[in-house]
């Protein structure tokens, strides 16, 4: 759909699949099996080490490790130059050359307790009306993933980042869950003017935080909220349906009818 080149590893973790990936470039796909680690990636160059850097790969050559083999070979072997050189990283090279890692890709459901997103600006602005369209573009894409949770969120955040890479951000909880977008892009547009220094900025990101499901959330009734959230509890919301398909509401509370009789006489 996008033309999007790209090239696939598939292993059993995710440094084999990473390794399996660079193999065929730009668009291939390699899967690499437990039993064929001897075949495909032991005589790859020492460079070629997913989590070996630039300034470790030559002072393992400089010991005479010139492949991944030879590496795995020396772990094996407890060779104590290279145990120095690779410190707590030995059993983690040793686990993933033998197709037994401990970063597995693990597909519970995903539990989110802050949902946010973020644009880099094409150049670098301090224009309200700019920052602002780029604010509600984000507002109404983190709104949309808080809808698919099911989830609401007392917390607004919103990041800066300068053009020397340094951020800042400012958020701001309120005391019950935000309830609708454009009560989220409201407060997101004050915290906005509370925030800014008007200084170019490069990215900007928003976020909301504080997540649960709403028969999580206590609520303390007050004179004031009192009226909203009777006619949000699931008793009414039930009644309402129900009454909606008669011509007469037949259900109604007891506090309801007792208001009736005392108006009636």
């Amino acid at each position: 759909k996008t033309k999007l080149r790209c090239s696939i590893g598939v292993a059993t973790t995710r440094f084999l699949a990473k390794m399996a990936s660079d193999m065929k470039k730009p668009m291939g796909i390699t899967v690499v099996r437990v039993k064929d680690i001897p075949k495909l990636i032991f005589p790859l160059r020492i460079e070629d080490l997913y989590g070996v850097g630039k300034k470790t790969a030559p002072r393992l050559r400089y010991l005479g490790i010139n492949t991944i083999g030879d590496f795995y070979e020396k772990i094996v072997s407890d060779d104590f130059e290279v145990s120095a050189e690779i410190g707590i990283m030995k059993q983690h090279f040793y686990d993933n050359l033998r197709g037994i890692g401990d970063d597995r890709v693990y597909l519970e459901e995903h539990d989110p307790k802050s949902i946010s997103s973020a644009h880099t600006l094409q150049s670098d602005t301090n224009d309200d009306e700019e920052l602002l369209e780029v604010v509600e573009y984000l507002a109404r894409d983190v709104y949309k993933s808080l809808l698919k949770t099911k989830k609401r969120g007392k917390t607004v955040t919103i990041t800066y980042k300068r053009p020397d890479y340094r951020s800042y951000s400012k958020q701001i909880s309120s005391k019950t869950f935000i309830n609708s977008y454009e009560e989220f892009y409201s407060k997101l547009r004050n915290l906005y003017f509370e925030s800014y220094d008007h200084n170019p900025i490069r990215l900007i990101g928003v976020g909301i935080s504080g997540l649960l499901n709403p028969s999580e959330e206590v609520i303390q009734l007050t004179f004031d909220n009192y009226d909203f959230y009777e006619q949000q509890s699931t008793t009414y919301l039930l009644m309402k349906k129900i009454n909606n398909k008669y011509e007469t509401a037949p259900l109604m509370r007891a506090s309801a009818l007792k208001n009736e009789k005392k108006n009636a006489n």
